[in-house]
């Protein structure tokens, strides 16, 4: 350990120790009168194929792991006689999940509420080399991919998730990966790709705090380049290809919180290039008399339109009752819609404030009906030319739709 730079004090914090040779370590065992039943259920001890026992760390560098309130709960182990498996971690028991502990968070904690950061990184020795050189907000997950109950413990409110990774492909895929389990909890992410064959244990090591430190100031922002990566993996000038990647991201960034995802629906927007230059924000206040839909800046049409994609049946309704024309605000997204063209008006939906969704199918056929008697009542108010007949003609069909909507709603 102290090869790597790891000084004695870190040592001693850490309670870093070392695993005997099999034998040697059941001979302590004995020697303490433990039971070989209590040290198998603590993973300790493991079992053969002949049912014998035989000590699960030997012959390893031991790193303890410990609760969120400081008790020691499993071990980690790295080999030093070039065992296949570099690491090894404690097995699952009745108080040790790998799946929801973090490495370190125990001496981090108060530090990450502190700071509002926290650092994670990959591994057992870049947590002990970080808090060596100060930066005690660092945090691993245990040799998996970082989990979303992982995450819940770190992501406090106000606290940003720093990825540092190293940037080989297997770093890179385990901060998508992060990025990815990080969207449902609606907190900020940032993002250090450390260069290849390079990682923090190292610069500390090596006595590169300001190299160190520089890699970590220069990050961006995480669903950017959560974004940014899986566009990459597609040729944007093929329209199927740059289908298939806008459906994905729109999954994803669906996860995020609504205020925050809009702003990026919008960078994804920009770099698809995307017509979004027709798109109005919806008030946050609006209302009508048609169950608080509203219809400021074509709300209430935005409103049908989101709620007949949700629904095939409501849908087929907004097909059969309306045509092009009927909308006053959003023409051309409805003619998509009743082309089967929706890619952008999905993304447009994404984008909006406040959405309304109807969920009864009554109200959805009144709504629509609506939406066709408050265009006969504009081309009504704004008639200008043609006979009387046309007048009459409107004002039949305003009748008629009174009545419908009055009946069948």
């Amino acid at each position: 350990m102290y090869s790597r730079g790891i000084t004695s004090s870190s040592i001693e914090k850490f309670k870093i120790g070392y695993a005997l040779k099999s034998f040697d370590f059941m001979t302590f065992l004995q020697k303490k009168n433990i039971d070989f039943k209590d040290a198998e259920k603590l993973g300790l001890l493991v079992r053969d194929e002949k049912n014998r026992y035989y000590a699960r760390f030997s012959e390893r560098i031991t790193f303890p792991i410990f609760s969120s309130s400081g008790k020691i709960i499993a071990f980690g182990g790295r080999t030093i006689t070039n065992h296949p498996a570099k690491y090894l971690n404690s097995p699952t028991t009745d108080f040790f999940n790998k799946s929801k502990t973090v490495y370190g968070y125990n001496f981090a904690k108060n530090h990450i509420l502190e700071q509002g950061r926290a650092y994670i990184v990959e591994g057992y020795l870049d947590v002990i080399m970080l808090h060596q050189a100060g930066i005690n907000n660092a945090v691993a997950p245990l040799g998996t991919a970082l989990t979303l109950e992982q995450l819940k413990i770190i992501a406090k409110k106000g606290v940003k998730i720093h990825f540092a990774f190293d940037g080989d492909s297997a770093g890179l895929k385990a901060t998508i990966r992060a990025l990815e389990n990080a969207m449902p909890l609606g907190v900020e992410t940032r993002v250090s790709l450390f260069p290849e064959g390079i990682d923090p244990a190292d610069l500390v090591q090596n006595k590169q705090l300001e190299k160190l430190k520089t890699i970590l100031n220069n990050n961006q922002d995480g669903v950017k380049f959560f974004i940014d990566y899986h566009l990459k993996q597609f040729d944007l000038n093929n329209p199927y290809q740059k289908n298939e990647v806008f459906q994905f991201l729109k999954t994803q960034l669906n996860k995020l919180p609504e205020v925050i995802r809009q702003t990026y629906f919008e960078y994804l927007g920009e770099i698809l290039n995307l017509q979004l230059k027709n798109y109005q924000k919806k008030p946050k206040n609006t209302s009508s008399e048609n169950n608080n839909i509203g219809e400021c800046n074509g709300i209430g049409e935005m409103s049908i339109l989101y709620s007949a994609l949700q629904n095939p049946n409501f849908l087929n309704i907004l097909k059969q009752e309306l045509e092009e024309n009927d909308f006053l605000k959003n023409r051309e997204l409805l003619k998509l819609v009743l082309n089967n063209q929706i890619d952008e008006v999905e993304l447009k939906l994404a984008l909006c404030d406040y959405l309304y969704l109807i969920e009864d199918e009554k109200d959805f056929l009144k709504q629509v009906l609506s939406i066709k008697k408050k265009r006969i009542k504009y081309q009504l108010e704004n008639f200008q030319g043609g006979s009387k007949y046309d007048i009459i003609d409107l004002q039949y069909k305003l009748i008629k739709l009174n009545n419908r909507i009055h009946q069948e709603c």
